[in-house]
């Protein structure tokens, strides 16, 4: 876990991204405000216009967060949001260690972070992908990232489908070619899949649709597509039900396996996963090559 001083009254936490990494930036940030005692502010001056410049929402306010949401914070005396965070940065690199406010991700890994006692007031940049960063923390945590507003019907129809089976959630994203996944892993991971579990249920979340109904024709699977993306912590919620997992590149997927409790659960990754974050593979999950 992180080492902090205690005098710290106030961390505000930069929340950019999609919903999966929402979920790692608020996770971390919630862990580094119980250990120290401080008053938690999320910034989401990123989605100011409704959404992000790539066109993602701010969907934290779904979950059961009780945390202040701003659209900016202040830094030595001034006040604003991307503007004043770009001058402030230039100030922090400025100062001395012990007056640093502004604390940015060192990389792509977990670090601890050293605050000094004359910081009373943290800004967290970062997107801090392990649970490393929170895993003290998560039964507190857990119960913040449970839903406000119940499922509508169709999408409580397929959670009841979930719960009475060997559900098998199989995540397919192919909107970004950074994080395409071949075929390849997708049949391998099914294999390691049907040589563990009797009489699997799949259900394939996509963000592609034709890619979707082709390998769920394969593999006689219900393809989840009742959703749009502006409501896709219904896919998410709908992924933590399930028993085991076939994850893709993805912080979303991540999350969907990583929220499910099932005692049974089992969740296979692919291993280039780790280019977000070295750190990122729990214990317990499998690394699959492709």
């Amino acid at each position: 876990m992180l080492s902090w001083v205690v005098n710290i009254m106030l961390i505000v936490a930069q929340i950019c991204g999609g919903l999966g990494n929402q979920l790692f930036q608020y996770a971390a940030s919630r862990a580094f405000a119980l250990q120290v005692n401080a008053q938690l502010e999320l910034d989401s001056s990123a989605y100011r216009c409704g959404v992000d410049r790539f066109k993602r929402e701010f969907l934290l306010d779904k979950f059961n967060v009780h945390t202040p949401i701003t659209t900016g914070t202040k830094f030595y005396g001034l006040s604003g949001t991307r503007m004043v965070l770009k001058m402030a940065s230039s100030i922090n690199t400025l100062l001395p260690k012990q007056y640093k406010s502004i604390l940015e991700e060192k990389g792509p890994f977990y670090a601890p972070i050293i605050v000094s006692d004359n910081t009373n007031r943290v800004y967290l940049i970062g997107y801090w992908q392990s649970c490393r960063y929170f895993e003290s923390y998560w039964p507190q945590i857990k119960s913040d990232l449970l839903l406000i507003s119940p499922l509508d019907k169709k999408n409580k129809e397929i959670e009841g489908m979930i719960l009475d089976s060997e559900s098998v959630s199989i995540h397919v994203r192919q909107s970004d070619l950074r994080h395409k996944l071949t075929a390849s892993y997708y049949y391998r991971a099914l294999e390691i899949i049907k040589a563990k579990v009797n009489k699997p249920k799949y259900f394939i979340f996509s963000d592609s649709f034709d890619l979707a109904r082709q390998l769920a024709a394969e593999i006689s699977a219900k393809h989840i597509d009742v959703n749009p993306s502006s409501e896709a912590y219904k896919d998410l919620w709908l992924m933590s039900r399930c028993r085991y997992h076939i994850a893709a590149n993805s912080t979303f997927s991540w999350w969907g396996a990583w929220l499910a409790d099932s005692a049974a659960k089992q969740v296979i990754v692919p291993s280039s996963i780790r280019n977000f974050n070295v750190d990122i593979i729990p214990p317990g999950w499998m690394a699959l090559d492709y």
